[in-house]
């Protein structure tokens, strides 16, 4: 064993190294020798292991091609090229599509409209009206106050909670939200004239710090794996000689580099924070950056498919509210299942498996996958597949269908239609079979999220509460600010169990263009200075003041009659404002209950889980203040859930709004990410939440096959065009520019890659599968680069080739990989396909492919 420990540290070259052994018959076996914990979840660790494993493969073949001391002709009248240093091909061009960084979760609210106040604004148009500019902004406010001041004394009920909706939209306006736009939508014209419009107020979506963080952390990380130093073994000295010249190689490539951004701020603030990092200058070149009209047209116009995208909105709410299973679970693979029950014809297709050997080829077990898939299809499934074809068979062809239609035909062999037409053809993935085998029943799936979600907000709830009564959370947002004393606006309803919606009140003085001044800025900020210094008996903790029960918080009867905390050295402004709502909530107890439906969990038959329980284990509120990313209050919060949960559950009508779920998604990884520290059990509602966001998210934009190949030639084929053009600038001896970077939002992603992958790039069906199961997440981003094989004759047609890769951006685990400072690293490219001859891309550019 002495000599196993002496060889182990020779060969792994570690001084100190530990290693399991098993002892049996006088012999040692070592088992395993112990690694180092930095390389847990290192994604860079992997990569150079791949590497190191590569070059032993070339190396047994030939030493010269893994030292990369093969000599190749390299074109000199070429100016400003790089030499990759893997294959030694040249690299004439790169292109590079990315996603914005991580924002804060994005709040919308519409409204009908049929008021004169709102159709003023269509005199001189007819067309949607976009306002996001201060100024716009102004007219618009102005109207909106005399419609509330008119609707406020209606006594129709109507009325009444159209009153309420628009004093949040007057609220965010006041303050100035992040990501303010107002938009109208005509929706009836009668006689040139418009009689209905569609009013919709966005807020949120701002750029966060880890955003920023994300976008300048992986620039260096994503230029070093995209233009790669050379790979020697030789003497230091040359070595040094050989990184010197790879520096100043890539620094050519990268002069002139042109940048392309969408309109939206949180893309150009990621934009410019990529820049900066890869420029190492705080100042961007004029001429780099781009977000003019012209690049709005690709990368930030989604109104072709908008049709489309809705129609596929529809068939994916009928299929995630189905109330029977959908796609069985293998026998093979239930915790349940014995030998016994396994069906003979498996039990002789695993024993044929055996004979046959364990090594076939890669596209024959994808190809046994999908028909083992196929054979689990349900009957309700296929019949409601059957229904929703029908009903696009009814609507009129599209032009845009025959963009790479006949690479969608050529995906099918003749085994797989023959196989297909026997048991009912479904054209659906093995990506999307696997989700809905994973969600079972998908109408409990969804019964159980939203009983999850319930718990939440109750926990939510409790915390806003207690922080109120201890004057704990800044007062500062009126369009999320409850009327009563605590967040449900009063405690007042009889029924255990109930929860009332939050009634919003409105400053009595309007000033439009007002800000906090510095004085109440400070005044607030003694007085959360003085309040954290308060003396020890008065830090109690929260189950001493707050009854739990399962109808919601009950004040204690002793906490209601003491009006201020004796220890607390409050400010003249804070302790005028704590009388000023005392007596307000005083004033309104005797008012009736309100008549709005509670939030209530949903009843699942057969479901062993729990909603979430309230408590403060994870979080002291007596002990310190309590601080959200962002600088979100905790009202805040409970309105950006408790509206959430509205939408996104009718319970007068049952029905499920299934377009909220990318919405709960992110709103659940934005929380996970960085209020953990308040909230509990949010590992149980993200998975939930995952597991149905895996499904709907990618089917918004096409269920079925052809569906997605319309949306996404709808959307991205001008950006296709254009980048085809950036790459064929670098065949020219001496471009202005060889490096392209354009960032844009999520839909032009996901539409990018189902163009992929509904053609001939992807370089096998198990490559085309990996790439569909990707999350696209912040920064995310598709890699296509033009290289030249100085090896191959000039009329060899795969002598000028592209490599696409693509990149599921920060996409892993926030509970396992979520690092410092709230940051979750952004995962590297995958290869797509390594070698795709010009002439080929050019052919999928043009939909011929």
């Amino acid at each position: 064993e002495r000599d196993i420990a002496r060889r182990i540290v020779h060969v792994f070259q570690q001084n100190i190294c530990g290693f399991d052994v098993i002892r049996t018959n006088g012999r040692a076996y070592v088992i395993d020798v112990n690694g180092w914990s930095f390389v847990k979840g290192n994604m860079r660790y992997y990569d150079k292991c791949a590497r190191t494993i590569r070059k032993l493969c070339l190396g047994a073949i030939s030493p010269a091609i893994a030292t990369g001391s093969v000599k190749r002709p390299i074109g000199k009248e070429r100016k400003r090229v790089l030499i990759d240093g893997d294959n030694k091909h040249i690299l004439l061009s790169l292109v590079t599509v990315f996603r914005h960084g991580d924002r804060t979760p994005k709040r919308k609210l519409k409204l009908k409209m049929k008021h004169p106040e709102m159709l003023w604004m269509f005199k001189h148009t007819k067309q949607e009206i976009k306002l996001k500019k201060r100024k716009q902004i102004l007219p618009f406010l102005k109207a909106l106050d005399q419609l509330i001041k008119r609707l406020e004394v209606s006594s129709c009920k109507e009325d009444i909670d159209l009153v309420s909706q628009l004093r949040i939209v007057w609220g965010v306006i006041i303050e100035d939200r992040q990501g303010l736009k107002i938009q109208l939508k005509p929706k009836k014209i009668v006689e040139g004239r418009v009689v209905e419009c569609l009013l919709a107020c966005k807020w949120g979506g701002a750029l966060t710090r880890m955003g920023l963080d994300q976008a300048k952390f992986y620039a260096p990380v994503f230029w070093s794996e995209m233009l790669r130093p050379p790979s020697t073994q030789s003497a230091i000295i040359q070595q040094a000689e050989e990184f010197t010249r790879y520096k100043k190689e890539r620094s050519e490539f990268l002069q002139g580099m042109q940048v392309y951004a969408a309109a939206e701020s949180r893309v150009r603030s990621s934009a410019k924070a990529f820049i900066r990092e890869t420029l190492q200058n705080e100042d961007i070149p004029p001429g780099t950056l781009h977000c003019d009209n012209k690049v709005q047209e690709f990368l930030d116009d989604v109104s072709k498919a908008n049709s489309y995208m809705d129609i596929a909105k529809k068939q994916v709410k009928h299929i995630v509210t189905a109330e029977k299973v959908l796609v069985d679970s293998d026998p093979r693979y239930r915790p349940s299942a014995t030998v016994e029950s396994i069906p003979s014809s498996v039990k002789s297709k695993e024993k044929k498996k055996k004979d046959d050997g364990y090594f076939k080829d890669s596209s024959r077990k994808a190809k046994s996958k999908k028909n083992k898939l196929n054979s689990l299809i349900t009957k309700d499934l296929r019949g409601l597949i059957d229904v929703l074809k029908a009903e696009e068979a009814n609507r009129p062809q599209r032009k845009e269908m025959r963009l790479g239609r006949n690479a969608l035909l050529r995906q099918k062999s003749a085994e797989e239609i023959m196989e297909e037409s026997k048991l009912g053809a479904h054209d659906l993935t093995e990506w999307e079979l696997r989700c809905l085998r994973w969600l079972k029943v998908p109408e409990k799936e969804l019964k159980n999220l939203y009983n999850q979600l319930v718990g939440l907000n109750k926990q939510i709830r409790n915390h806003v509460e207690e922080s109120r009564r201890k004057l704990r959370t800044p007062k500062r947002t009126p369009i999320l600010q409850p009327l009563g004393g605590n967040c449900e606006g009063e405690s007042r309803h009889p029924a255990e169990g109930s929860t009332s919606p939050v009634v919003y009140s409105r400053p009595s003085k309007v000033n439009v263009n007002s800000k906090r001044t510095s004085e109440d800025n400070d005044t607030e900020s003694k007085a959360d200075c003085k309040e954290s210094s308060r003396s020890p008996d008065s830090q109690k903790s929260s189950t001493d003041s707050v009854k739990l029960k399962e109808g919601g918080v009950a004040k204690d009867e002793s906490s209601k009659k003491k009006e201020a905390f004796p220890s607390l050295k409050l400010g003249p402004r804070a302790v005028s404002r704590f009388k000023a709502e005392s007596a307000e909530a005083s004033s309104r107890k005797n008012k009736p209950p309100s008549e709005d439906v509670p939030l209530r969990p949903i009843l699942v038959e057969e479901t062993s889980e729990k909603s979430q329980p309230s408590g403060y284990e994870d979080f002291d509120l007596g002990d310190e203040l309590i601080r959200l990313y962002h600088n979100e209050t905790l009202e805040e919060l409970h309105g950006r859930w408790l509206g959430l949960l509205k939408d996104f559950y009718d319970p007068k009508k049952d029905v499920f709004n299934t377009t909220k779920i990318p919405d709960i998604y992110d709103n659940i990884k934005y929380d996970s990410l960085h209020n953990r520290h308040l909230l509990r059990g949010l590992r149980s509602i993200y998975i939930s939440a995952k597991n149905v966001a895996d499904f709907v998210i990618p089917q918004e934009y096409g269920l079925f096959q052809t569906e997605k190949l319309v949306i996404g030639r709808s959307i991205v084929q001008n950006l296709l065009q254009h980048i085809l053009q950036n790459l064929l600038k670098g065949m020219e001896l001496d471009p202005s520019h060889r490096a392209n970077l354009y960032f844009s939002s999520e839909s032009h992603l996901h539409s990018l890659r189902n163009a992929i992958l509904l053609s001939d790039i992807p370089h096998n069906r198990t490559v085309a599968t990996t790439l569909e199961a990707m999350e696209i997440n912040y920064m995310a981003h598709c890699v296509f680069r033009l290289f030249l094989d100085p090896t191959r004759d000039k009329g060899d047609p795969s002598r000028y080739y592209v490599d696409v890769q693509f990149a599921p951006g920060a996409a892993l685990d926030p509970f396992i990989f979520m690092g410092k400072d709230h940051l979750l690293p952004v995962s590297r490219p995958i290869p797509v396909n390594g070698r795709i001859p010009l002439e080929v891309f050019k052919q999928f550019v043009e939909g011929r492919v």
